[in-house]
């Protein structure tokens, strides 16, 4: 069920966002959906932490710059301090 409401939701954000490619429109409805799953969690640290993790990789993937797992790592846990 979930993931049919995602796929619909997905498909509306496609629709509305047909400007985007396909990789860019997958990132935003990944952080979204990040964002959402960390509202429902209580926004703990490990959640604040991924969503975090999420926006700092689709950053630099939508600047087009290569960022190592590790880089992106120290600067998620740089900005939840």
């Amino acid at each position: 069920m979930a993931g049919a409401f995602g796929s619909l939701s997905a498909g509306v954000l496609v629709l509305f966002f047909s400007g985007l490619d396909r990789r860019r429109c997958a990132l935003l409805i990944a952080l979204l959906a990040a964002v959402a799953y960390a509202i429902l969690a209580g926004l703990t640290l490990p959640t604040q932490r991924a969503v975090i993790m999420l926006g700092v990789v689709g950053m630099a993937f939508l600047l087009r710059r290569g960022l190592s797992p590790g880089h992106a790592l120290l600067l998620a846990f740089a900005a939840v301090l």
